[in-house]
C-alpha cells in the first residue's frame, strides 16, 4: 500500500513540474508552422516542439501531428474568432474533429485535431473546444459552435433549494 502511495505521489510532482502558461505574443503571428510530431505520446511526460519552451499539450490522447501552445495561439491569431483573447493554453488534445452539427467527434486520415482550450479575456478565463487543421503550411482554427461561457459549475445553480433542517436533527 505504502509503495502505490509512493508511485502515486510520484507521478503527480512529475506531473506538476511543467507548469505551462498561458501563451501570450505581441508580435504577428508566423506565416508558416512545422508540422511537429510528439516523440511519444504519455500523459505523465510533457512533449516540447523544435523551439523549447515551446511545448504540446499536457495531455495527448493518440500518435500524430499536434501545434504546440504558440502555434495554436497564432491560429487563434489568424482567425476572427474570439477577439480580444490575449492569451490562450491547451489543455488536452485528440487525433479528429468535432462535428460542427452533432458535436460528435469524427476520426479524419489528416492533420487535425480538438483540443480543450482555455482562452484568457481580460481577467477571465473560459475552457472551449477548437479544431485545429494543418492547411497551406501552418495550422488554423476552426470553431465547432462552442460557446465562449464560464464554466458551469461557476456559475450559481437557482435550481438547488436550501433544505431547512430539523430542530431535533444532527
Amino acid at each position: 500500500m505504502k509503495v502505490v502511495a509512493v508511485v502515486l505521489t510520484a507521478g503527480l510532482v512529475a506531473a506538476c513540474a511543467h507548469r505551462i502558461e498561458p501563451t501570450a505574443e505581441l508580435s504577428p503571428p508566423s506565416k508558416t508552422d512545422a508540422l511537429q510530431v510528439p516523440a511519444r505520446v504519455k500523459s505523465d511526460e510533457l512533449q516540447f516542439g523544435n523551439n523549447p519552451p515551446d511545448a504540446f499539450a499536457p495531455i495527448l490522447t493518440g500518435p500524430g501531428p499536434y501545434p504546440t501552445q504558440h502555434e495554436a495561439f497564432h491560429a487563434l491569431q489568424r482567425s476572427d474568432k474570439y477577439p480580444g483573447v490575449s492569451a490562450l493554453k491547451l489543455f488536452a488534445c485528440a487525433p479528429g474533429y468535432i462535428d460542427e452539427v452533432t458535436k460528435r467527434r469524427r476520426n479524419i486520415d489528416a492533420p487535425v485535431v480538438h483540443c480543450a482550450t482555455d482562452l484568457f479575456k481580460g481577467g477571465r478565463k473560459a475552457r472551449v473546444a477548437l479544431n485545429f487543421y494543418y492547411h497551406e503550411e501552418k495550422w488554423q482554427l476552426q470553431d465547432p459552435g462552442s460557446a465562449y461561457t464560464i464554466p458551469k459549475w461557476k456559475l450559481p445553480d437557482s435550481n438547488i433549494q436550501t433544505k431547512a433542517r430539523r430542530k431535533d436533527s444532527y
